[in-house]
């Protein structure tokens, strides 16, 4: 816990004259974007992508149930919650820049550290949800109004949410690419993308890896559209009813 609330030399925020700040600062911490293990909502750019127009503007996701992620960061992949500390302390604080690392301090943390703070973070749970089931996690029927009920039968049917969000977590620990160049003029889509969990996902706007999605109304129009679920006004709120539940 320690490590995680301590300021570390930064690219952006430090001492040096070329900091963005109006004042020098000892650097950041972990927990400044994660607050309390959830997060602030901040978004950077992926600082391993060139050319700088090809870099995928990447939001910061919530820290709670971390422990159930078989894989971390939305484009890498990486397989441990130590690998992604060690990886984010390196390249997301220096955008990978090693002379500018050297020159303002970089303070690389050794394998023990980084262990210790990996089971801090294991340690954030997933925010109650008191209508679902604790060992399931679906629905308790029992507990859930009709629109919230109808929601989960779209999750598990028509709207095709669960392919990619199974329960009890709500996510496969996969990566998924939606080919969403389809839908634009001559550029790229995202390539494969990190399935996030949908545990607390109310408590997490913007939503996408991007922000692009404001709510999850837009949220749930936005895969409408790409999935091309033909979902009727109603149905559209009753699964957004359900997604706030979980």
């Amino acid at each position: 816990m320690r490590l995680l609330v301590t300021p570390f030399p930064q690219e952006e925020f430090n001492p040096t004259d070329d900091r963005k700040s109006s004042d020098p600062s000892l650097g950041v911490t972990c927990f400044d974007c994660h607050v309390n293990g959830h997060t602030t909502g901040p978004f950077h750019l992926n600082p391993d992508v060139r050319p700088q127009e090809r870099r995928l503007r990447l939001d910061t996701t919530s820290l709670r149930g971390v422990f159930n992620q078989q894989i971390h960061s939305s484009k890498r992949s990486l397989r441990s919650v130590e690998d992604f500390t060690e990886f984010e302390h390196r390249t997301a604080y220096f955008n990978g820049d090693e002379i500018h690392a050297i020159k303002k301090g970089m303070n690389i943390l050794d394998r023990i550290q980084v262990s210790h703070m990996a089971q801090m973070q294991n340690m954030l749970d997933f925010p109650p949800a008191p209508k679902l089931d604790p060992v399931t996690g679906r629905l308790d029927r029992s507990k859930a109004t009709p629109s919230e009920v109808r929601g989960e039968t779209l999750f598990f049917g028509k709207a095709q949410c669960s392919g990619c969000h199974p329960p009890p977590i709500y996510l496969d620990n996969q990566m998924h690419d939606l080919h969403l160049e389809r839908f634009l003029n001559k550029e790229p889509g995202d390539g494969p993308m990190k399935t996030f969990t949908l545990r607390g996902i109310k408590d997490s706007p913007p939503y996408m890896h991007d922000g692009r999605c404001f709510t999850l109304e837009d949220t749930v129009e936005f895969f409408n559209i790409v999935l091309q679920t033909r979902l009727t006004a109603q149905e559209k709120q009753d699964l957004v009813a359900f997604l706030r539940q979980l």
